[in-house]
């Protein structure tokens, strides 16, 4: 290479700072700069075979990648941090003189023009004010790649503007200064690094000139109290920063005046389009930005601390974004906004406002929260309307959205809820419990306390399938698959209502499953407990309750000195099925009427036939498999006390089959030897299941005709 003559030298040389390949349109402007014909010359040292033109691609590519290396080797080191401030300095140029007003353009041509004068660094500049120069541009493109979810990208490009910044330049270059280090301390609170974090803020603490200078620096600190899992801390200092910038004290949900906003609030909104609200203007103010954000970190915080106070911060949020005008923040804002309203059973509403939400997710530059507003649309609004199926799919993009914007906290929040409400919505349990044993040994490699609790209701729900699939001596072992089980984190587990509630209703659902009655009847408080701590309604904690219903109607029948108090409580339970059935038959219709059946079975209503029938075929047309194996179960059961056998056997047996579909075959197992047990039948000579519901809902048969088989 060396032999070569020096203008094909000097071709591979600039060739060689641009890395495997250099486009054609970089080479038009790099020809300019120069003052020679690179493309010419590059040719020429195609035709030697160090290089191939590309044309369809519209590149000059090294033939291979030690060539590329041998040409870089060609110039000093000093050479070559030259080249590439003076290449990308010439990019730039190219960019403003083709894009006057935008200052940036083309995203390819920008990126590769911070990039080369980044890799020539400070040590290449060699005019007074180029360093600020291109500290701007990397806070230009920092800010940039923020717009694109690309975090890690910003991260870097931030700390690059910082490496280009002079001696004393918080006198000289304040504002510059000011923002690149709380763009940086952003954006590595954003990848969950804590330690730059806090390396960056307490520059900014200790030069800013005033407080509102301080507070962006100081979100990204309380940001880490929250990441890790330091929530009271994380309110505290929230709550703290609120109200140096002027901002009033939270009241309780309950509060007479906090009503009174709710009301006002209602009644604006109710008066705006969403066409309105998607066309409001765009915030301006990078001080209401940070209040915001301070919010929206309370909502997080406040969550497991003070669920109370949920309701007034979403208050604020849409207030705030009303006055001030649409942010990233206000997907959150109206998502939060319509959670208080589920809360309070304005569902119609609710739902508008998340719709609403995802919607101004659709705004590119309102986007940058997309995870953290999916995962508050889904799981507290929409989950009530849409099929639980699409709240699965809408979790996984959540998941992806957070993996793009560097957010692994709400990213693993809604890959996790997706597991969860695929257990709910009757996913199939091989698949589940493969996609929960991925979930956790990807959660065991994070070293964040955060997802200390993602592991103990990951392990909840992971001993609950393997028990549905094998068996409750599972739950005996320490550990299933090199996994520790339930028994083993909840004795380390701290005392938290969130992991109390769910431990009850994975408990519940497994008793009832089995039939172990005892363990039934200590469970059955999932309302109570809900109510207790104020948690939001969510899939899960509805999955307990339809439970929790259908052992207050068993305990009815089977408790006569407790009757009355089984009944209302499963009474009160149906109340709530029915209303939110008004919203979605898709989701609740079958459950509403397994729930009907059993209180009509328990008041010795003999219209519960139909209801279970219904209940049945409701749960096979929406793809609830293991719900269907319920209410055939509990109608087989309804029948065997009647005394029709051959139709409580045919049930009961379908029922089976269901469960086996669902994965759930210790509790098929169960069903079968009853069946065995009771009526003496051997399982496998039984009915097919393709046309069992026909065969077992005949017209011709009622409950008073009582058709008997042998045994």
């Amino acid at each position: 290479m060396q032999g070569l003559p020096t203008d094909l030298q000097f071709g591979l040389k600039v060739a060689s700072c641009w890395g495997s390949c250099v486009k054609y349109s970089i080479v038009d402007i790099l020809s300019e700069e120069l003052k020679v014909d690179l493309a010419a010359i590059l040719k020429k040292v195609c035709k030697r075979s160090f290089m191939t033109n590309i044309s369809d691609d519209a590149v000059f590519r090294f033939s291979h990648d030690k060539i590329e290396q041998a040409a870089h080797d060609l110039m000093p080191e000093q050479q070559r941090r030259k080249y590439h401030m003076r290449f990308g300095l010439a990019l730039f140029s190219n960019i403003l003189n083709s894009y006057p007003n935008a200052g940036v353009g083309d995203d390819e041509l920008f990126f590769a023009a911070v990039n080369q004068t980044n890799s020539g660094g400070p040590s290449a500049v060699t005019k007074t004010g180029q360093k600020s120069l291109v500290a701007g541009l990397n806070l230009k493109a920092g800010r940039r790649a923020i717009e694109l979810s690309d975090y890690r990208a910003a991260f870097k490009l931030f700390k690059h503007g910082i490496s280009f910044l002079e001696n004393g330049h918080w006198t000289t270059c304040y504002k510059l200064s000011l923002d690149l280090f709380n763009a940086v301390a952003e954006a590595a609170c954003v990848i969950n690094d804590g330690d730059a974090v806090k390396i960056y803020s307490d520059q900014v603490v200790a030069h800013a000139n005033c407080f509102d200078d301080k507070i962006n620096c100081l979100y990204s600190t309380t940001q880490v109290l929250r990441n890790s899992e330091k929530l009271v801390d994380c309110g505290d200092s929230a709550m703290d920063l609120l109200s140096r910038v002027g901002e009033e004290s939270l009241r309780p949900l309950g509060d007479p005046k906090l009503n009174i906003e709710i009301q006002d609030m209602n009644s604006v909104l109710l008066n705006m389009s969403d066409e309105t609200i998607l066309n409001m203007e765009k915030a301006t103010s990078d001080k209401n930005r940070i209040i915001l954000k301070l919010y929206a970190m309370c909502l997080s915080a406040f969550q497991y601390i003070n669920p109370s106070l949920k309701a007034a911060v979403s208050v604020r949020l849409v207030s705030h974004t009303l006055k001030t005008g649409l942010s990233a923040m206000s997907p959150i804002a109206f998502a939060a906004y319509g959670e208080l309203l589920a809360g309070i059973g304005q569902i119609p509403e609710a739902c508008r406002l998340g719709r609403l939400a995802m919607k101004l997710l659709q705004k590119r530059d309102l986007a940058t929260q997309s995870s953290h507003a999916i995962f508050l649309v889904h799981q507290t609004i929409l989950w009530l309307s849409d099929p639980l199926q699409s709240i699965v799919d809408a979790h996984l993009l959540g998941q992806k959205a957070g993996q793009q914007s560097g957010d692994v906290v709400l990213s693993n929040l809604n890959w996790h809820l997706s597991i969860v409400v695929s257990i709910v919505a009757g996913y199939e349990l091989n698949d589940v419990a493969e996609k929960s044993t991925f979930y956790i040994r990807e959660v065991q490699g994070l070293e964040n306390q955060l997802f200390a609790g993602f592991m103990i209701f990951s392990v909840l729900l992971h001993s609950t399938v393997l028990a549905l699939k094998e068996g409750l001596h599972v739950l005996e072992l320490d550990h299933i698959y090199n996994i520790p089980t339930e028994r083993v984190v909840l004795a380390e587990a701290p005392p938290k209502p969130m992991i109390e509630l769910q431990t009850k209703i994975y408990r519940l659902s497994r008793a009832f499953l089995f039939r172990q009655f005892d363990e039934v009847a200590v469970n059955v408080d999932i309302s109570d407990t809900i109510a207790k701590y104020k948690h939001q309604l969510n899939p899960l904690y509805l999955h307990g309750v339809l439970f929790e219903g259908l052992a207050s109607f068993y305990f009815a029948r089977e408790r006569p000195n407790e009757r009355l108090k089984w009944i209302t409580k499963g009474d009160s339970v149906l109340a709530r099925m029915r209303g939110l059935s008004d919203h979605s038959s898709w989701n609740w219709k079958n459950k509403t009427l397994l729930l009907e059946a059993e209180l009509m079975y328990t008041l010795r209503d003999e219209g519960a036939a139909l209801f279970y029938e219904k209940a049945i075929q409701s749960a096979r047309e929406q793809k609830f498999t293991h719900e269907e194996g319920i209410a055939s179960e509990l109608a087989g059961m309804f029948y065997h006390e009647k005394g029709l056998h051959q139709k409580s056997s045919q049930l009961l047996l379908h029922s089976a089959r269901s469960y086996e579909k669902w994965g759930a075959l210790a509790v098929a197992r169960r069903v079968k030897g009853f069946i065995e047990k009771q009526y003496g039948l051997d399982v496998s000579q039984m009915l097919g299941d393709d046309d069992a519901l026909e065969c077992i809902f005949e017209p011709s048969e009622s409950v008073s005709n009582k058709r008997q088989v042998s045994g």
